[in-house]
């Protein structure tokens, strides 16, 4: 079978001049394998992506994993591979799905080698408490990401149940799951009253193998290419309750066409929020919750403008019957942003976040007018931490809410808060240089750096700064607040895990101690730490 280069046309090259001779090109040979067992892979995609000039060539592997590219234009290029059922992960600090490679004039490279990991499938029955099988159930394969420094368990995939009960979950990714059943919320929720003289019961989402609160649930290690045939799952029944109540306007008048969303209180899982159809008259019926704490959250956005009520409930032993959401208008947070010391001309425009602390927040962001001043609309009311990107040379030195000073950059907007939000940039940052070891002793290139605040700035992720080494190991990090640090050096590692300081915590050994004074300037020698160390403890991770 014949196999054909085939030259990508994602921009123009920049083209020699007429009086530079070109270069005479080079060649490539791909071998492409199975990661765990070396067999060679056929029909794979391989893309040799010239970043800098936006060309590129592509070509399909054959029966024995090879691919050659011909004529292949000297140099630097970035190589990725596409196969259904597999995966291609070479590494790299950020787990980049894709190998750099350079290209000489008239380079011959033989048996460059991509390794691709294969996928994996689960499957199992979900059957009620009688061992029937419960056709229409929903099974996510969930797993740990992490936000702002907190962990949450986020669906990555989805099953549904044949009429026997059976689901098949195909093309996971390795790596620890976990797999959680539920009934749809379709059948949770009612457009009409329904009265009945039994006690309500539900089927609650019900984590592997028969866990209901995520803290509880047991993880699955699934390996590369993996088929598991046993995430069986038994849901029983419980009693449950119902909150009814009514949505309206700041008037007294039925809004109809509002939104309801209620969620449990410091919930880890990122799904099952419950809603409820609003009827004409704007009342509502949620039904299927368990005792626990929740919020419920009414939206409605009237002539452009979003109206919100936010109400805690807690559910013990019986209904919520009469709660009354009154819509207001949403938050009109003002504010602005001053700069302490010498202005620059780059100082205008600067973007203001408010990021949610919790799941049921949204969060809201504007930019700033030339002359510092602000406002965030359409903010609801909920707990936010305060972030910016601050002007070159500059940091977030201090917040003020109204009169009151906010040291961990979090803001109650729960509560009424009076007066505007006060931003001051400082100008008097450190610097810090170091040095970059591998585990040989050798300089280490391409090393992520991570610059955690301590002790009172812990919570400041604002202030946590991340660079990369260069070819010699070396990094530089500049406009730090004055305080002290942790300095951690990895080979590989998500860049979102760094914020948890549950897992950085059995690091801090490895990691140097430094203290930032204004305007001071400090150098660190440091050592990798490995990609195995950081795998080991985040599997220690709830």
């Amino acid at each position: 079978m014949k196999f054909i280069t085939t030259l990508l046309t994602l921009a123009i090259a920049s083209g020699q001049t007429p009086q530079t001779p070109p270069k005479k090109p080079g060649a490539v040979e791909v071998v492409v394998t199975n990661s765990i067992t070396a067999e060679p892979i056929k029909k794979v995609v391989v893309v040799l992506q010239n970043g800098n000039t936006q060309s590129g060539y592509a070509g399909l592997t054959d029966l024995a994993g090879h691919f050659k590219f011909q004529n292949v234009q000297p140099g630097s290029y970035l190589v990725s591979a596409t196969r259904d059922g597999f995966i291609f992960q070479p590494g790299g600090a950020f787990g980049h799905n894709f190998k750099p490679l350079k290209v000489d004039e008239e380079q011959r490279i033989k048996n460059f080698s991509l390794k691709l990991i294969p996928l994996a499938a689960v499957s199992g029955r979900v059957v009620d408490e009688d061992g029937d099988p419960i056709a229409g159930a929903n099974v996510h394969a969930m797993q740990n990401t992490y936000a702002q420094g907190r962990r949450l368990l986020n669906p990555v995939d989805l099953a549904n149940t044949n009429d026997l009960g059976e689901f098949q979950l195909i093309n996971l990714q390795p790596g620890r799951y976990y797999f959680q059943a539920s009934i749809p919320s379709r059948a949770l929720n009612s457009p009409v009253r329904i009265r009945s003289p039994r006690p309500e019961e539900t089927y609650p989402a019900t984590f592997y193998p028969g866990a209901l609160d995520a803290a509880q649930a047991t993880a699955t290690e699934v390996a590369p290419g993996a088929d598991i045939t046993s995430i069986d799952f038994r849901l029983r029944k419980m009693r449950s309750y119902r909150v009814r109540g009514k949505i309206v306007d700041a008037q007294g008048q039925a809004a109809a066409s509002a939104s309801l969303r209620i969620q449990m209180r410091g919930a880890a899982v990122n799904s099952g929020r419950a809603s409820s159809m609003v009827r004409p008259d704007g009342s509502f019926d949620v039904r299927g919750l368990l005792p626990g704490s929740y919020v419920a959250i009414a939206q409605w956005m009237q002539a452009g403008k979003m109206n919100v009520a936010r109400q805690s409930i807690s559910i013990s032993d019986q209904d919520v019957n009469g709660l009354l959401l009154t819509l207001a208008p949403a938050l009109e947070i003002s504010g602005s942003v001053q700069v302490e010391g010498p202005q620059s001309d780059n100082q205008h425009r600067l973007t203001v976040m408010l990021e949610p602390l919790e799941w049921m927040g949204q969060s809201a962001d504007t930019m700033a007018e030339s002359d510092g001043t602000f406002v965030l609309h359409n903010v609801i009311p909920a707990l936010f931490e305060v972030d910016i990107y601050p002007f070159p040379g500059t940091y977030l030195k201090t917040i003020r809410l109204g009169d009151q000073e906010v040291t961990d950059a979090r803001i109650d907007l729960t509560q009424p808060a009076g007066g505007s939000l006060k931003l001051v940039l400082g100008v008097d940052g450190g610097k810090l240089d170091g040095v970059v070891q591998d585990l040989n002793g050798d300089p280490a290139a391409g090393a992520l750096i991570t610059v955690a605040p301590r002790d009172e700035l812990e919570n400041r992720r604002d202030l946590f700064k991340q660079s990369m080494t260069g070819d010699k190991g070396d990094f530089h990090v500049q406009d730090l607040a004055p305080g002290d640090y942790k300095v951690f050096a990895w080979q590989r590692v998500d860049p979102n895990l760094l914020e948890v300081t549950e897992f950085r915590k059995p690091f801090e050994s490895k990691a140097a101690s430094v203290g930032i004074v204004a305007n001071g300037h400090e150098s660190v020698q440091l050592k990798i730490i490995s990609a195995a160390d950081v795998e080991k403890e985040k599997s220690k991770l709830p």
